[in-house]
Formats: structure tokens, sequence, C-alpha cells
């Protein structure tokens, strides 16, 4: 049972983590720290807007990943069809010169 809940523990403690990271790269990188707005509900909105342009950064990555993964796939997918055909191709000559004892373009 006490590793149930150090295991429980462990997750929590990776979570926390995780978003106080976002927290750190928001004051950071994005200057979460440095908002100088007078009202309270200016300072909200910077904030808010600060965190939207933190989500777009990251949705853009994974899009990123997700098309090139998608492109690599394409790739790969057309590459094969190529090299069939290539086959295909080299074995129609061979037997067209195997019956006609001579090699032609076509």
């Amino acid at each position: 049972m006490a590793s149930h809940w150090a295991g429980q523990r462990r997750k929590d403690n990776a979570k926390r983590s995780e978003i106080e990271g976002k927290f750190g790269q928001g004051r950071n990188g994005y200057g979460l720290g440095e908002i100088g707005a007078r009202k309270q509900g200016t300072s909200g909105s910077w904030i808010g807007a600060i965190f939207f342009v933190m989500n777009i950064v990251r949705y853009v990555k994974i899009m990123d990943n997700l098309f090139l993964s998608l492109l690599k796939y394409t790739i790969r997918i057309m590459k094969s069809l190529f090299m069939r055909t290539i086959l295909e191709n080299a074995r129609q000559i061979m037997n067209h010169t195997a019956i006609t004892g001579k090699f032609t373009f076509a």
C-alpha cells in the first residue's frame, strides 16, 4: 500500500514540476514577470494573452511534427510505388528482350 502512495506522490510531483516549468517559461521567455499594467483587468488580459501565445507555440510544434510525419509517410509510399513501377518496367523489358532477342526502348 505504501508503494501505491509513493507512486502517486511521484506522479503528482511530476505534474506539479511540469506546471511550474510552464510558469517559469512564461516568466522568463515571454515576460510574464514584467507586466506593468496598472489595473487588475489589464494585468489579467496580459497574462491571458501570454498563455494564449504559449499555447499557440505548443500547438504549432505539434502540428509541425504531425505534418513532418505525414510527409515522411507520403514520401515512403511514393518511393515504394516508384520502385515497384521501375521493377515492373524492367521485367517487361527483360521479357520483351527474351522473346524477341532485341533490346529496344518503347
